[in-house]
């Protein structure tokens, strides 16, 4: 890995004599843009490279045509005191993470510009694009109306601060994906957001979400997590009715004119004219109301935190209701995707479950059950010594698991699922894992002596001589006989 900082002036960002040190930003480095107008064609861009683009007193441009950014790759803007503008021409496809952040008074921008001849721009967002304490504007820079921004991944707005900041959108969104709105955010989109896209409002202390809608009439997303902190205002023509119907657990608030529907309004959950109500000001443009919408609906639990590594974003999460066989556990979050994730229970009694990546999952209090999946995982129990948490390792589903348990007290218990009595092997070892957190490790083969190491348990901490001394292990089958016959091994702290 090495550091190389562009040059200063304006031009392409593949000449190798513009960086210093010489040479194009390959794979794993990390390249400085501070000042100058840089431009980068197609695969310019290494992928797993980090490109950090920052302004001083004057402008800083980073223009991308025809480029993809891939997976692992950050290009991460922030406006000093003046603005900072990533430029796109022709069709740029994220796969990695475009993260904008804000120092001074400028402000962050993502343009879209039209193609010579007249041809349309589109930023597609495959990965994840995430405004943190900035004001952001993502803007149609060109006359093209066919510009646009294609989000099938997660475009992120949210700040560590009080005061309220600003994602503003003028150019139409389109695609599959998820708009986190977070508190003390106001998203702004001006143009038109395709039926593909949820607005989610995130669970939050001490700050609103707020959605300004600048032309009701072509919002078709859904509207998730509408609380009553929160506040959406709408711009749309004068209206004469408003009703609320729901159909399969999403509302719809529509206005109409003389019978006429001149917006609608779709909300994830059972809203009606009880528990809504709105207020109407005039607008400076004749026939047109200004129109803000509050619920009574009460604010969900922001129960869990998590920041997805792999794109660079952050959030919170009420998570669902727990409806299993565990009794005692209130809340539940599972992590949908491959991404290396970070996930923090902020409330006790929680069932936390990964994925395929390698997972960081932490709980609180009371009683919890951790399912770290495939992957190197770090399983972080609660550090309550009345609290009793259980860790769960799955071996059946061929990939290799390691686990590392962190907090493993008196209480607590342990169960590797696939492992069968005469055929798995279980051999410790006095320590092992990564610095910092080794201790006594099981590393079985599963499927008998020789077939190869893949499910791994380590407690850290913990030498052979506690674990000896206070541990105890049994073995089972759950479903014995039903032909969907699950074998573990299951490790207690009895005493």
């Amino acid at each position: 890995m090495a550091a190389k900082t562009w040059n200063g002036t304006s031009g392409d960002y593949s000449v190798a004599s513009d960086w210093i040190p010489t040479g194009v930003p390959v794979a794993g480095d990390i390249a400085a843009i501070s000042a100058g107008t840089v431009t980068a064609s197609g695969g310019t861009i290494a992928p797993g490279t980090t490109v950090d683009i920052s302004s001083g007193s004057t402008r800083t441009t980073l223009l991308l045509s025809d480029a993809l950014i891939g997976p692992g790759t950050r290009l991460n803007e922030n406006a000093g005191s003046a603005n900072v503008l990533l430029g796109i021409t022709g069709t740029v496809t994220n796969q990695g993470a475009v993260n904008f952040t804000q120092s001074g008074i400028g402000n962050d921008f993502l343009g879209l510009n039209d193609v010579a001849g007249g041809g349309a721009s589109s930023f597609v967002n495959n990965g994840g694009f995430s405004s943190v304490d900035a004001i952001s504007v993502i803007q149609n820079l060109g006359n093209n109306a066919g510009n646009q921004v294609v989000n099938n991944g997660i475009i992120s707005a949210r700040t560590n601060g009080a005061a309220q900041q600003l994602l503003y959108i003028t150019a139409p969104i389109g695609g599959t994906g998820l708009i986190r709105v977070g508190a003390n955010e106001t998203l702004l989109p001006a143009q038109a957001v395709g039926a593909g896209q949820t607005v989610l409002l995130e669970p939050g202390v001490g700050g609103a979400s707020v959605l300004e809608l600048a032309d009701a009439g072509a919002f078709a997303a859904t509207i998730a997590g509408f609380g009553s902190s929160d506040t959406i205002q709408l711009t749309t023509p004068s209206f004469d009715a408003a009703t609320v119907s729901t159909t399969n657990g999403v509302s719809t608030l529509q206005f109409a004119e003389q019978g006429v529907s001149v917006a609608q309004i779709k909300l994830q959950g059972a809203y009606d004219t009880n528990n809504l109500s709105y207020t109407v000001a005039n607008s400076t443009a004749p026939g047109v109301v200004i129109t803000t919408i509050h619920t009574t609906v009460p604010d969900q639990p922001a129960n869990f935190n998590f920041t997805d590594a792999a794109i660079d974003i952050s959030g919170k999460e009420t998570g669902d209701v727990y409806t299993g066989p565990v009794e005692g556990l209130n809340w539940q979050y599972i992590w949908g995707n491959s991404d290396d994730v970070a996930i923090a229970a902020t409330a006790p009694n929680t069932f936390l479950k990964g994925a395929g990546g390698n997972d960081a999952l932490a709980v609180q209090g009371g009683r919890n059950v951790i399912d770290g999946s495939t992957g190197s995982n770090f399983l972080v129990g609660s550090s309550d010594p009345t609290s009793n948490d259980t860790f769960f390792v799955d071996g059946r589903g061929g990939g290799v698991t390691w686990s590392t348990i962190v907090n493993f007290h008196p209480g607590d218990s342990a169960t590797i699922f696939g492992f069968t009595v005469g055929t798995s092997t279980l051999p410790l070892t006095a320590s092992d894992g990564v610095a910092g957190f080794t201790g006594l490790t099981i590393h079985s083969e599963l499927n008998g002596a020789g077939t190869g190491i893949n499910d791994s348990m380590t407690f850290a901490g913990m030498d052979e001589a506690t674990f000896n001394a206070h541990l105890s292990i049994t073995t089972g089958i759950l479903g014995a006989g039903t032909g969907s016959e699950v074998p573990y091994l299951l490790i207690q702290y009895d005493h």
